[in-house]
């Protein structure tokens, strides 16, 4: 199986099983799988995925405080057996952290290009909160157009965010064809 293909199968399984686990009581079970997923991750990237540590962590910091606004704004919420180390669980920290390891794989192509990256959160950060909400794992308390609108912009901001991130973060990217030019020779 490709790597590309692998990671896309973790982030989903990471996915299911943290609203799963947090619509039954226990968000823990996200965190685990998501665990496992980053040790595929590391394997899957070999030697270059220190490069990725900055990354996940600059994604998780970002989710926090972004989800964690919202909820203090009463825009998300979540049930109190989902609600582990609020104001935005660890489970939804995670799933910013999952989703981070996509842009080095499954989802590289999507880096290079802002715009699309903005069209993408606009549409995908509301379809997969919804399904969220629908599942039990997130509330929407300010009403389903209210959240769901202010999870867009949040996603529309954030994912050409993480991929400036990303591109300014692999160590294994191509130099710009100019950097030569500009080095100081001791």
């Amino acid at each position: 199986m490709s790597p590309r293909l692998v990671n896309f199968v973790a982030f989903q399984a990471v996915w299911f099983a943290s609203l799963l686990g947090a619509t039954r009581g226990r968000p823990e079970i996200g965190l685990l799988v998501l665990a496992g997923a980053l040790v595929v991750h590391a394997a899957l990237r070999r030697h270059r995925w220190r490069g990725d540590l900055v990354l996940l962590a600059v994604a998780g910091l970002a989710g926090y405080l972004a989800d964690s606004a919202l909820t203090l704004a009463g825009v998300i919420g979540f049930p109190p057996e989902a609600a582990w180390g609020g104001p935005s669980p660890l489970w939804m920290v995670g799933l910013w952290v999952n989703f981070a390891t996509t842009l080095r794989l499954s989802l590289a192509w999507l880096v290079p290009r802002p715009g699309l990256a903005a069209t993408l959160g606009l549409v995908a950060g509301p379809i997969a909160y919804g399904a969220g909400a629908r599942m039990g794992a997130i509330e929407l308390p300010a009403g389903v157009a209210a959240g769901l609108l202010a999870v867009a912009a949040e996603y529309a901001i954030a994912l050409p965010l993480l991929g400036w991130v990303a591109a300014r973060t692999t160590p294994d990217a191509p130099r710009p064809a100019n950097a030569a030019a500009t080095e100081v020779v001791t």
